[in-house]
């Protein structure tokens, strides 16, 4: 064999041996490729479950906050609002994009565990000349809301209207708690029986006949209304544009909320003796359906639509029976008083 030949063999099986011995290396890099993904999926796969867990954590931590702070604001009859809820519930997270599946949470909890939700109070009424004007030149919004909320009991009728177990508050007293809750109650009929404003010389007329002119089992007539005022039950207004000052009271947004027009239907016909109440024996009451017509004049509402549906079926299955005595049997326990006296 030449000489050139045979250095041309030898040079072609030099390079042909390296090939042989570096063509393992890629599968090898292959397998530890496919353990690094393999790797890298499961390590992400637990992060994702670590960070949806932190999630429902932070929510429900969010949750506790925000029940806690309406049942504090509630005590004090202070307004939950949108600004306290982001300053003291959101203040250390950034999730305040996650507020309204935080409060639906918040809402299920009071309702299952404490009988109550959150109601948004109604925005303040335009109620003098000179704010009406101004209200409509300016242009309408899509919501009329102030964003603040204050808590309402959710329980049955049949346990709200049991004083067994719907009693006042112990702070400060029973007793203290129960005359204010009937002050305001009987003001606030007042109010909305004198369509729905009462100007305060005829207040004070109203209340001298109750001796609660001057002074009030909590101190001065004029304290009793700051507090009221303050807690939203009522609201003085002041009109001039007639030329001269009148001073008025209405019915402020914690009173439409937590009276309202059914709560002075309520107080109204517990004084004449169909109330939940109901009537001492020998007290004459008056005809039902006399009193409703007046209630419907007085309140600009017709009182057969403003029952609810619940009441309607609790009194076709007899559950004012024991409250309100039929007239029948009125006529006939009459007649039979006049028997014996005869």
């Amino acid at each position: 064999m030449p000489r050139t030949l045979k250095r041309r063999v030898e040079a072609i099986s030099r390079d042909a041996s390296p090939q042989r011995s570096e063509s393992p290396e890629p599968a090898r890099q292959r397998q530890r490729s496919s353990s690094t993904s393999a790797s890298v999926e499961e390590s992400s796969a637990a992060e994702d479950d670590d960070g949806y867990s932190g999630a429902a954590a932070q929510t429900a931590n969010l949750v506790k906050k925000l029940v806690r702070l309406a049942l504090a604001t509630e005590y004090s009859r202070a307004p939950l609002r949108r600004g306290e809820i982001s300053a003291k519930v959101f203040k250390e997270t950034n999730a305040s994009r996650s507020f309204k599946a935080v409060f639906a949470e918040a809402q299920r909890v009071l309702q299952g565990t404490f009988g109550m939700q959150l109601v948004e109070l109604p925005s303040k009424e335009k109620t003098t000349l000179k704010d009406r004007r101004i209200q409509a030149t300016q242009p309408k919004t899509g919501g009329s809301s102030n964003k603040s909320w204050i808590l309402v009991s959710v329980l049955p009728k049949e346990y709200k209207t049991n004083p067994a177990i719907i009693q006042p508050s112990r702070a400060p007293s029973v007793e203290a708690e129960a005359g204010y809750t009937a002050m305001y109650s009987f003001i606030l009929a007042l109010i909305y029986l004198n369509n729905n404003s009462l100007p305060e010389q005829k207040l004070e007329r109203y209340l001298r006949r109750v001796n609660a002119e001057t002074y009030t089992p909590f101190g001065s007539l004029e304290k009793l209304l700051q507090r009221m005022s303050r807690d939203g039950y009522v609201e003085k207004r002041r009109d001039t544009s007639s030329g001269e000052e009148i001073v008025e009271w209405v019915v402020g947004p914690r009173g439409k909320v937590e009276v309202g027009v059914n709560g002075v239907i309520g107080l109204v016909k517990s004084v004449y003796g169909y109330g939940v109440a109901g009537a001492e024996d020998g007290v004459v009451k008056e005809e039902e359906e006399e009193l409703n017509r007046k209630l419907s004049r007085s309140l600009g509402i017709n009182i057969s639509e403003q029952q609810p549906a619940d009441q309607a079926s609790e009194d076709e299955s007899g559950g004012n029976q024991v409250n309100a005595e039929p007239h029948e049997q009125r006529q006939r326990r009459r007649g039979i008083d006049k028997s014996d006296e005869r």
